[in-house]
């Protein structure tokens, strides 16, 4: 674990060019993302990695970023295409139609594997968006069905207020369960994460 934490350190502090190309160059990057999948089980592995990822997508070198995004083909980290792979691993629904179904029929669509990595991929997905958005959109094959198929359906679950619908103001029952999907766009996901 410190290692990990070591590394994204290092990577978060190459401001310059030659130290972010040193970090891009160690793979090191790409192992710690490689790690979370071989672990699917291992919290303080995907919390570190995708804190680490995140302050790399935020605060990091232009160089770095980059690096972390291109795909593995380029010598890059792939993040984009990694997290796909992971949805598809874990079996993530695909359809937003799915949600539409009673929780009981909705839960037989799912293959039964459940990995403690997605909410950590959905949390590097939303960061992503974030800091590349358009971009990352047209240079990236797949990545705007991903994030407004599986994506948009793990931030909706993700976002479902706990306990069931939200009662109206007027006092009456109301049959909403969360945000509906135009609203996807919407949610601060750095502030809705206390479910």
């Amino acid at each position: 674990m410190q290692a990990v934490e070591t590394i994204f350190a290092a990577s978060t502090a190459a401001h310059l060019k030659q130290d972010a190309a040193a970090v891009a160059d160690s793979g090191s990057i790409a192992a710690a993302l490689d790690a979370m999948v071989a672990y699917p089980w291992h919290s303080q592995l995907h919390g570190a990695v995708e804190t680490g990822v995140k302050a790399i997508l935020t605060k990091g070198h232009d160089g770095l970023v980059q690096h972390v995004i291109d795909p593995v083909e380029r010598g890059g980290c792939g993040l984009p295409q990694r997290i796909m792979d992971g949805f598809e691993l874990a079996g993530a629904m695909q359809s937003l139609s799915d949600l539409e179904l009673p929780f009981a029929e909705r839960e037989k669509l799912r293959p039964g594997m459940e990995v403690g990595y997605i909410g950590h991929f959905r949390q590097m997905a939303n960061a992503l968006v974030a800091s590349r958005g358009e971009t990352l959109l047209t240079a990236t094959p797949k990545w705007a069905d991903f994030v407004d198929g599986p994506l948009a359906i793990v931030n909706l679950i993700s976002n479902e207020h706990v306990g069931g619908s939200v009662p109206l103001g007027d006092g009456g029952a109301s049959n909403n369960t969360g945000p509906v999907v135009d609203e996807v766009a919407a949610l601060d996901t750095d502030e809705n994460n206390d479910i």
